[in-house]
């Protein structure tokens, strides 16, 4: 999507235990950060699941990857996410392992 982040919470059985679609106003990659970061820290309290129970995340972006490293370049909308280690930006904002 270049429009939206679409977040789900799964167990290890690979059952969604919740998701949801939010629309940022802006995919930039500051925004898109802080919005799952804001995410991970609040979602946890609303469902009822201890944070320290999230042990990790998995990220996927719309573009092609040119590298094992994780880049990708990306349609249009996403320009700024073009030629990034996703998984490491991720694991490095949120804490979580990617």
């Amino acid at each position: 999507m270049t429009d939206a982040v679409s977040i789900a919470l799964m167990n290890f059985v690979g059952e969604i235990l919740h998701s949801e679609v939010m629309r940022p106003a802006n995919m930039q990659r500051q925004t898109v950060l802080e919005l799952v970061n804001n995410w991970i820290v609040s979602a946890p309290k609303q469902l009822a699941i201890e944070s320290d129970r999230l042990l990790g995340m998995g990220v996927a972006v719309t573009g092609y990857f040119v590298s094992e490293g994780g880049q990708v370049n990306p349609p249009a909308g996403l320009d700024g996410w073009a030629l990034v280690d996703i998984s490491q930006l991720f694991g490095g904002f949120t804490g979580l392992p990617g």
